[in-house]
């Protein structure tokens, strides 16, 4: 597809419509704010996981179950209920008893900002595109979860990237395991929260790239600042790490492009020097990023992301070159040309709104920046031929589950029955 998928397969869960995988610790507070940014998470409430990455909705806090009341009919089995939270709200109580608390379910929509207009470039090439995200997560503790990422992505016009007209594509799985708020600063406030990530290669570009899988350590560091008047800044910095075990070093084609490779035979079948993209694989991955989020009231939310991502490429080998006459000579790699790294640079701006408390409305403007300029350096405009407009719709599925089973188990009243 013409949108990058890539931001969202690096990053963990973003803000509320824009998030991606989620590495920061679920601190128990009334009303948590979904998290905001990939590895990164704003809020010591949500989890640092896209895209662009979602809020991950209201963050888990344990509450003293109380017995249900008893119907005036046949009573039902007892319902695991809390009393209240901090904010006097017993559904939003009964979400943070979950196990599974923090689960969410995010759809994005995403169209590309040179798309709106023909002129921008020389050939006009629009993109308009979902990508469904379910990141369930489930806590063996207080503090410490399993957590997984999955994504599904389709384009509604013309893609790039897929060999059939809207071709859906799943993304790379993520399986994590995370420990949220494992220390705390006595004195400055700012709490750690490591984690290991597992990544699996379900996505046609990893299993064209020939992965195994990713090992990907990484850490976030969190602290609120309270402004007054209900409003507070989150701020947060992630890393993470990533170790890409490949069968290959350079990118594969699925079938051979020369019809001799194919076959079999003497002096047929080896062209495994023709049936490769040229592009080498990233082997080691290095992942900053940066976020800054705003509550500028309960619900109301601003935040500010940037991403850097340095990836180094498997090295070049040196190449056999037959001579005149016949003669082979080892050329090797030339050190001056030999660029082994490669820099992206994510800009992501949001404004999300909770419009209910189990659904966050998220609008934002990304930017990937994997450009050179005239001088073969790396350049990072705020708008580019890969910015897009995203609009996501975050579910928390803990707080729907907890509405369905309170309005299920909560008899009715004599009145109601009348």
């Amino acid at each position: 597809m013409k949108r990058n998928f890539v931001l969202f397969a690096l990053l963990g869960a973003m803000s509320p419509g824009l998030a991606v995988a989620q590495d920061a610790p679920a601190d128990p507070a009334p009303e948590a704010k979904p998290e905001a940014g990939p590895d990164a998470q704003p809020a010591p409430t949500a989890d640092p996981a896209p895209p662009p990455q979602p809020k991950a909705g209201p963050t888990p806090a344990t509450a003293s179950p109380v017995p249900t009341p008893a119907p005036t009919t046949t009573a039902p089995a007892p319902a695991p209920r809390a009393s209240t939270d901090a904010s006097g709200d017993p559904t939003a109580a009964l979400a943070k008893s979950y196990p599974f608390r923090s689960s969410t379910f995010i759809l994005w929509q995403n169209l590309s900002a040179t798309g709106l207009h023909k002129g921008a470039e020389q050939t006009w090439n629009p993109m308009y595109s979902w990508l469904a995200r379910f990141t369930p997560r489930y806590y063996l503790t207080d503090t410490v979860s399993v957590r997984a990422k999955f994504d599904l992505g389709i384009e509604w016009t013309n893609g790039d990237e897929t060999t059939t007209y809207h071709e859906a594509q799943w993304e790379d799985t993520w399986l994590d395991l995370v420990a949220a708020k494992a220390w705390v600063d006595p004195l400055l406030g700012i709490d750690l929260t490591p984690s290991w990530r597992f990544v699996l290669p379900t996505s046609k570009a990893s299993q064209a790239r020939g992965l195994y899988a990713g090992l990907s350590p990484g850490f976030s560091l969190h602290r609120d600042v309270p402004l007054g008047h209900d409003m507070n800044l989150s701020l947060s910095y992630s890393f993470r790490y990533i170790k890409n075990l490949n069968r290959w070093t350079t990118v594969q084609y699925e079938a051979p492009t020369i019809a001799s490779c194919s076959t079999g035979g003497a002096g047929l079948g080896d062209c495994g020097g023709l049936l490769h993209t040229g592009s080498r694989n990233p082997s080691h991955v290095f992942q900053n990023i940066l976020v800054a989020e705003w509550a500028i009231t309960p619900k109301l939310h601003l935040m500010q992301m940037a991403a850097y991502f340095n990836s180094f490429v498997y090295g070049l080998t040196p190449a056999s070159a037959v001579l005149a006459g016949g003669t082979s000579v080892n050329v090797p790699a030339d050190p001056n040309t030999n660029v082994n790294m490669r820099a992206v640079v994510w800009y992501l701006t949001e404004v999300s709104y909770d419009v209910h408390p189990w659904l966050t409305v998220g609008l934002g403007l990304s930017s990937y920046n994997p450009q050179l300029n005239e001088e073969s350096k790396y350049r990072t405009p705020f708008v580019n031929r890969y910015t897009e407009i995203m609009l996501g719709l975050t579910f928390a599925l803990d707080r729907i589950t907890a509405s369905i089973d309170r309005s299920v188990r909560t008899p009715m009243s004599a009145a109601a029955r009348l």
